[in-house]
């Protein structure tokens, strides 16, 4: 199914400001001594500037305003929470509209970093960007290719790989028309994770895609061969920040087109921009309203299964009246990869990377049993599983389980218990032993999580 508008040409390569003339290398980023980093290459600076070219112009910005009133004017806009993170979630939402188009190139892919906190890195300010209940613990990376094509992904591991790395591709990016399914879900046409990629020796692999079957291929994703741009999604789950690293992956075309497309101009990636985000804020105002909201207030129901089968997850929805505290108790149930998350009314994650709003099995204490139980709340409840709402009395939330043993069927019994409780009364609906922290022990709490977190940005 052709992609409407711009989006038909698939296959047409984007300006990109030119590094490599300037000599700028990876090194110029790199600390003396260090490792290669995973992340910060030449072509995500060069695609990252790309994308703050198109942020920040007048036609771009214009389009941002529009949809600011189109959030403005949503139903769910009637509380001061929502309200006060409109801008921030819109302009996320923007500049992750404006990363998919300066990476929209089918010739020429690149697995781009694409949803993650503002940071400053290479020179520059990579702006915050994400949607959709993003979670703190995945890099998410993200190309577009063709269906017609034959393309190659290659894998290395460094050190500690991710909890599990899952590629799945999309027949397109959220909300743009021909990507959803009959059921209005993600159409997830192929997907492959960790548990099941065959690797070499070394640990490393390979994965082809393109529109023939396997035929003995291992790591084979057949796609559609009339479907242009198709959305690769790369999910590396991350459980210890301090000690696991992304997959280093690159991505080719194996045969581009001769002679080669030629490149989009800035005005061309501009206007792409902004039919995307034409598309997406629509799409996403009514998937809060329509899906996330429609969701039991303080309840997580049993988890879904994805449809790749590499993991469950549930998301919803909380409200909190002044003096109370959500307490959640969950199962991990033995999975590689678990995390609750806290995100705002317009399932923007809250501030991760110097407070809690979220906890992975790694960062999270458990209970004598296994089990898991978090306490969301404005402010400090003094407990070390504390999901910081960052003030927030009203949000989202997602919870996942990733890499699961092959003895779990189904979420039953993942969710132990949930309530809304006064703060004053929290210690009665606590398990015994619940570990508690002093403002010194918060404090070195926050400070080890964001020192893990920079691992990213090397």
């Amino acid at each position: 199914m052709a992609k409407p508008g711009l989006l038909a040409h698939g296959g047409a390569v984007l300006a990109v400001v030119a590094l490599a003339a300037a000599g700028i290398g990876a090194s110029v980023w790199a600390r003396k001594g260090a490792r290669a980093s995973i992340l910060a290459k030449p072509k995500q600076r060069e695609r990252e500037a790309t994308a703050l070219r198109i942020y920040h112009s007048p036609e771009f910005q214009a389009r941002l305003a529009k949809g600011k009133e189109q959030f403005a004017a949503s139903p769910l806009a009637d509380n001061s929470d929502a309200e006060a993170a409109i801008d921030r979630a819109s302009e996320a939402l923007a500049f992750s509209a404006a990363l998919y188009s300066a990476n929209y190139d089918a010739v020429r892919p690149y697995i781009m970093w694409g949803t993650h906190c503002g940071h400053r890195w290479m020179g520059h300010t990579a702006l915050s960007c994400g949607y959709g209940l993003d979670s703190p613990d995945n890099i998410y990376r993200s190309a577009t290719f063709d269906g017609a094509g034959h393309y190659l992904i290659r894998g290395i591991f460094h050190g500690a790989g991710p909890a599990q790395l899952s590629i799945v591709i999309y027949r397109g990016i959220p909300g743009v028309p021909g990507s959803m399914n009959a059921e209005g879900h993600m159409d997830e046409l192929a997907g492959i994770a960790s548990e099941t990629i065959v690797r070499d020796a070394d640990g490393n692999f390979m994965i082809t895609i393109d529109a023939d079957p396997a035929n003995g291929r291992a790591n084979h994703l057949q796609v559609p061969r009339e479907e242009s741009a198709l959305h690769l999604m790369v999910r590396d789950s991350l459980d210890d920040w301090s000690r696991e690293l992304p997959v280093e992956l690159t991505m080719e075309r194996l045969d581009p087109p001769s002679p080669a497309l030629a490149q989009r101009s800035l005005k061309e990636s501009i206007d792409l921009a902004g039919e995307i985000l034409g598309y997406t804020i629509p799409f996403w105002l009514n998937w809060f309203e329509s899906y996330v909201y429609a969701k039991p207030l303080n309840d997580v129901p049993t988890p879904w299964k994805r449809v790749q089968g590499w993991g469950m997850t549930q998301q919803g929805r909380f409200a909190l009246k002044e003096g109370e505290a959500w307490v959640i108790t969950v199962d991990p149930l033995d999975a590689k990869f678990f995390d609750f998350q806290i995100s705002d009314p317009w399932t923007k994650a809250v501030e991760y990377v110097s407070k809690t709003g979220s906890f992975n099995t790694s960062q999270a204490e458990k209970n004598p049993d296994g089990t898991i139980t978090l306490v969301a709340s404005p402010v400090d409840p003094g407990v070390h599983n504390w999901l910081d709402t960052m003030g927030l009395h009203l949000g989202t939330y997602q919870v996942r389980w990733q890499g699961l043993p092959a003895s779990v069927t189904s979420g039953d019994g993942s969710v132990r218990k949930v309530e809304v409780v006064k703060l004053a009364e929290l210690a009665a609906h606590l398990p015994a032993g619940t570990r508690l922290v002093s403002n010194k022990e918060r404090a070195a709490q926050l400070a080890a999580r964001k020192k893990s977190y920079a691992n990213r940005l090397r």
